[in-house]
């Protein structure tokens, strides 16, 4: 009995394996808003909310990315002497399941500037729930240390920072996160860079 037994847990086995054969898996191609949006109501409809959650959380994505696309293009321009590198494709900002992903600690936007022997960052965190801190030191400019001072847009407050060589300017527009880090410029040269038209131009692409 328990040769017969194992003879048969062989040749089930042997005959499933067999099933399968080699396949090579082609890449996903990239996910549009129309069908994730169809699918997520679709899987809404029937009550299969696991797989809801997980189509509503890749259009998520799709937004996320589409959206980063359009702050970019409202950064600003490059300053006499810069090019803007071209953005790095690895960056979840180019995935939009990565993207959705990232969605809890906010979506990161990133351009960088070269030129001149020195480097311009400019970063912008959207929807981050982690921001509120720094919130509270702009409504509250006693709490700025000796080498910063707040700088007033028309549509918000900016603090902006002198350490050394490094300039370092940072604003709130909605709940998005802006920073610019400088070096080897003044802060004049950040300001000018982040005028009251660049500063309206990215608010209004974060906000729309």
């Amino acid at each position: 009995m328990h040769v017969r037994s194992l003879v048969l847990v062989a040749f089930v086995s042997g005959t499933v394996l067999g099933a399968f054969a080699q396949e090579r898996v082609k890449a996903k191609g990239p996910a549009d808003f129309d069908t994730l949006h169809a699918a997520t109501a679709e899987h809404w409809k029937a009550e299969r909310f696991g797989k809801c959650f997980v189509s509503a959380r890749e259009l998520v994505g799709v937004v996320a990315l589409r959206r980063a696309k359009v702050i970019r293009a409202a950064m600003p321009a490059a300053p006499a002497g810069y090019t803007i590198e071209p953005p790095d494709e690895s960056n979840p900002e180019a995935n939009a399941m990565l993207a959705a992903l990232s969605a809890g600690v906010g979506t990161v936007i990133e351009q960088t500037y070269r030129g001149n022997g020195n480097d311009i960052r400019v970063t912008v965190t959207a929807d981050s729930p982690m921001l509120q801190m720094f919130k509270m030191i702009l409504q509250n400019p006693a709490m700025l240390q000796p080498n910063q001072e707040l700088v007033k847009y028309s549509e918000c407050s900016a603090v902006l920072e002198t350490q050394g060589q490094d300039v370092t300017l940072r604003f709130m527009l909605q709940d998005s996160l802006v920073e610019g880090y400088f070096n080897g410029v003044d802060g004049d040269f950040a300001l000018k860079m982040f005028d009251q038209k660049a500063v309206s131009a990215l608010n209004a692409a974060i906000v729309n």
